[in-house]
């Protein structure tokens, strides 16, 4: 079951919103060992592909594997909050047909995809396929208290 999340910073009382520092946040993902292969960055042109649409982000992170498996780290940062909840809609969408790819093409992935980190925290969207997605979904959330 894919953790979703959703939170809203900005909107509450007394809070500020998020600021995250998404590409250092890919590389805490990287070195903490989360991921099975070495993930290759993608542009956010290439990004876009790979999910089928524009994901109109104002900053896009994204990083692939080979396609031996399915993991994959997308963080897109939207324009507001609204820009991110269709964000959000898009890269579940994505995740569903992968897993329906996966099913048939790479089983043994199915397990990677069911349990994916896919969350929006105020205008940022993160989705982590990750081969540890509890330490993926630890290494994200302590990026996201600041």
């Amino acid at each position: 079951m894919a953790l979703v999340l959703a939170a809203l910073l900005a909107g509450c009382a007394g809070k500020q919103a998020l600021t995250l520092d998404a590409p250092q946040l890919a590389q805490d993902l990287m070195d903490g060992g989360v991921f099975g292969e070495t993930l290759y960055e993608l542009d956010a042109a290439a990004a876009d592909l790979l999910v089928g649409t524009e994901l109109n982000g104002e900053e896009t992170v994204a990083y692939v594997g080979t396609g031996a498996t399915s993991e994959e780290l997308l963080i897109v940062k939207s324009a507001d909050e609204a820009a991110a909840e269709t964000c959000l809609a898009t890269l579940q969408s994505h995740l569903e047909d992968r897993k329906a790819l996966y099913a048939s093409y790479l089983p043994e992935e199915s397990f990677k995809l069911e349990n994916a980190y896919l969350a929006q925290e105020g205008q940022y969207v993160i989705l982590c396929v990750a081969a540890d997605s509890d330490k993926a979904a630890e290494i994200i959330g302590e990026a996201i208290k600041g």
